[in-house]
């Protein structure tokens, strides 16, 4: 499927259907992260071709989650 990944002021990364445009699933950084949810913004996301994908947080946080459950990449 066709997914994109966007990330937010709020904490939040979402995964979406790109050819209907509808919401997949949602990733609430601050619950793998330092912070909470609500104080972090998320700044840059990369999808690499292996299926992960990377984030990075106002928090100086990087993290790697699986794009196929949305969870965090131990």
């Amino acid at each position: 499927a066709n997914r994109i990944f966007s990330g937010s002021s709020d904490g939040v990364i979402r995964c979406w259907n790109a050819e209907v445009t509808h919401e997949i699933y949602r990733i609430s950084v601050g619950l793998g992260g330092l912070g909470s949810g609500s104080e972090l913004c998320i700044w840059s996301l990369l999808a690499l071709r292996c299926g992960t994908l990377v984030s990075a947080d106002s928090s100086g946080s990087v993290q790697f989650w699986d794009t196929q459950h949305g969870t965090l990449v131990n």
